[in-house]
């Protein structure tokens, strides 16, 4: 395995979402770190996927390609992580997942216009264009609207952005329709495994997460991402007995975006994640891949 350190990072961003450095970059990055698996886990896309595989290859890194998808459950937006883990590098394995993410990407597509339409109406002057100058075939989040603002100086910073007018109970906000069934169908039908990201973010109480766990398992989901970035220790030890508790396997990962998030850093997130390599071999085991 390439890099001394044998750590992976199974959730990270790139240009093709909301990611500041591109698929190529980031694999270059990866290196550096000496990580020895990465997962490309763009936002409703994994058109960064391709170009990522190959460099990857060129560098001896294990690349996985994978999405992270955005979905509603009991009125809160939550985001699953999927993989695919048997991928041969054969770009015409993911036509067909491309082919289903852009049903997605049209939902995205029309919130992110109503969500426009909704800040220029109150007078935020912010064109479609300066959500994302650079790359036409970029996926439009929310971290753009919130560049978008802080370069016009409606907001002193990105964070204010999310605290405010992006904020998911914000007027301009659109209310997300996709549902967990929609997105547990989708990953069952190209053979995806998924996991539940960062899963302390939604404001749930326990109940309600063991809840929403056993109901994503029903759905076929078979991981916890136990790891992040924004994850104390404590917190990932509770995520691991509910893995164990629910049959479910151990992921994580950074939640990389660049110079979108600060100081989360790829592989180490703010200085003290090191997600073993040995889960995803466990998983790569369990699926008869390796």
């Amino acid at each position: 395995m390439n890099g001394i350190n044998n750590y992976i990072d199974l959730h990270t961003h790139s240009t093709a979402s909301d990611g500041s450095i591109s698929p190529v970059k980031l694999m270059e990055l990866a290196h550096e770190c000496k990580l020895s698996y990465i997962a490309l886990t763009d936002h409703d896309t994994m058109r960064g996927v391709p170009e990522a595989y190959k460099k990857a290859c060129e560098l001896g890194i294990k690349m996985i390609p994978g999405a992270e998808m955005s979905c509603v459950y009991a009125g809160n937006e939550i985001h699953i992580l999927g993989y695919k883990l048997d991928f041969s590098g054969d770009e015409n394995e993911l036509l067909p997942i491309f082919s289903d993410l852009e049903s997605f990407a049209r939902d995205r597509e029309e919130r992110n216009l109503e969500l426009l339409s909704r800040l220029r109406a109150d007078g935020y002057d912010i064109s479609y264009e300066d959500l994302n100058p650079n790359n036409e075939d970029t996926k439009i989040t929310r971290a753009h609207f919130a560049t978008a603002l802080m370069n016009k100086g409606y907001v002193k910073d990105r964070s204010a952005a999310f605290d405010t007018l992006l904020a998911d109970n914000s007027k301009y906000v659109p209310a997300k329709t996709t549902s967990i069934e929609k997105t547990c169908s989708f990953f069952n039908k190209h053979n995806l495994f998924f996991s539940l990201a960062h899963p302390l973010q939604y404001g749930l109480s326990n109940s309600e997460l063991e809840d929403l766990i056993l109901k994503l398992k029903l759905f076929g989901m078979e991981g916890l991402e136990v790891y992040h970035s924004t994850h104390k220790q404590h917190d990932s030890l509770k995520l691991k007995a509910l893995a164990s508790k629910y049959g479910l396997f151990c992921t994580g990962g950074s939640d990389f975006h660049g110079e979108v998030k600060p100081g989360l850093m790829l592989g180490s997130g703010y200085g003290s994640l090191n997600v073993p390599e040995s889960l995803i071999l466990d998983i790569l085991k369990h699926k008869n891949i390796i």
